[in-house]
C-alpha cells in the first residue's frame, strides 16, 4: 500500500475512485484546479515482495510447463472480464517474433505448431512490477536450447498478469528473439 500525507492546508478535497487508484484534487483557497491538475496520491497494490514471489512461481511453472508440454499452458491463458467492459471475451493475447494470436485456442496453436520438438529454457533475469487492477507485469531474459541444440538463443519475454479467481492469467504474453 503506498500512502501519501494530505497537506491540511487544503480547502476542499475531493475523492474519485477509479478502480484501485485515489485520485484526489485539491481546491486551495485562491486557486482552482481543473481535470488537469489531479493528483495521484494513494495505490493500492500488493507488496513488492508479494509481487517478486508470485512472478518467481509463476515463471518457474511457465517455463517448466513449456519445455514439458506447451498444450499444457492453456489454462493460463483464459477468458475474462475485460476492463470497463459488461461481458467477458477470451482475452489473452500473445505476440510471438511480431506475429500476433487472440484469445486461448489461437495461442496455443501457435505455442504447440513452434518448428521443434523439444525446448529448455534457462532464466537469466526476472524484474517484476505490480500495476492497476492488482495486476503483475513480468520481464524475463534469458537463453533456450532446441532439439538438442548447441547454439543458445537469446531471448526477452514479457507478461502481464491479471488476477482471476484466486489465481493470475496471461492477459499479455510477447516474445522476442534476441539478435546480435
Amino acid at each position: 500500500m503506498f500512502r501519501a500525507i494530505v497537506n491540511s492546508n487544503a480547502a476542499d478535497v475531493t475523492e474519485l475512485r477509479v478502480d484501485e487508484a485515489v485520485y484526489v484534487a485539491f481546491r486551495w483557497e485562491h486557486e482552482r484546479f481543473d481535470i488537469h491538475s489531479l493528483w495521484i496520491l494513494t495505490v493500492s497494490v500488493a507488496t513488492m515482495a508479494d509481487v517478486n514471489a508470485i512472478a518467481q512461481q509463476f515463471v518457474e511453472f511457465y517455463y517448466s510447463t513449456f519445455d514439458a508440454n506447451r498444450s499444457n499452458l492453456a489454462s493460463l491463458y483464459r477468458w475474462a472480464d475485460l476492463l470497463f467492459s459488461q461481458r467477458q471475451t477470451d482475452s489473452s493475447m500473445l505476440s510471438f517474433e511480431g506475429v500476433q494470436s487472440l484469445g486461448t485456442s489461437n495461442i496455443i496453436e501457435k505455442l504447440t505448431g513452434l518448428p521443434f520438438q523439444k525446448v529448455m529454457h534457462s532464466i537469466t533475469t526476472l524484474d517484476a512490477q505490480p500495476f492497476p487492477n492488482e495486476g503483475i507485469s513480468i520481464l524475463v531474459t534469458g537463453a533456450l536450447l532446441v532439439d538438442d541444440g548447441d547454439q543458445p538463443m537469446r531471448f526477452s519475454q514479457l507478461f502481464n498478469l491479471l488476477p482471476k479467481d484466486g489465481s493470475f492469467f496471461v492477459l499479455n504474453d510477447i516474445f522476442r528473439l534476441n539478435y546480435g
